[in-house]
């Protein structure tokens, strides 16, 4: 039985050895849908608004994660900006008869933001609220 709560980011090439799963630990996973429109008002004053696609946005936050983790991160949004992924979703299929039954979603998305903020304890470095955006393409 496949894990519900999987992320996978594959990268380009997006052979088999370019995939990344992403930890479940301590992480926050929203997506929400962005509507792309056209609006334009028409000689009686009435807005027209032509709806042109509807798009997600997913956004992956961690609690706090170490340095090596937050590095992989930054060499990946430093060298994968503006490069097209895949981002695999896995979610509960709440159709099935069947528990734990899993429906998987792939998405062609851009990433587009990073953040995050360090709390330091004693001489280690934990970083805190790193946060992952990808924009569905």
């Amino acid at each position: 039985m496949t894990d519900a709560n999987r992320i996978r980011l594959k990268i380009p090439p997006y052979a088999h050895f370019s995939t990344y799963i992403l930890s479940p630990y301590g992480r926050k996973y929203s997506e929400e849908d962005l509507l792309i429109s056209r609006e334009e008002r028409a000689s009686s004053g009435m807005l027209r608004r032509d709806i042109i696609a509807t798009k997600k946005v997913f956004n992956l936050s961690y609690l706090s994660i170490m340095y090596e983790d937050l590095q992989f991160f930054k060499r990946m949004f430093s060298t994968l900006t503006g490069a097209v992924l895949k981002l695999e979703i896995n979610k509960p299929n709440m159709l099935s008869s069947l528990p734990g039954a899993v429906v998987t979603e792939e998405y062609d998305v851009l990433m587009s933001g990073f953040s995050s903020g360090r709390l330091t304890v004693g001489q280690q470095g934990i970083w805190e609220n790193v946060s992952l955006t990808f924009t569905e393409i």
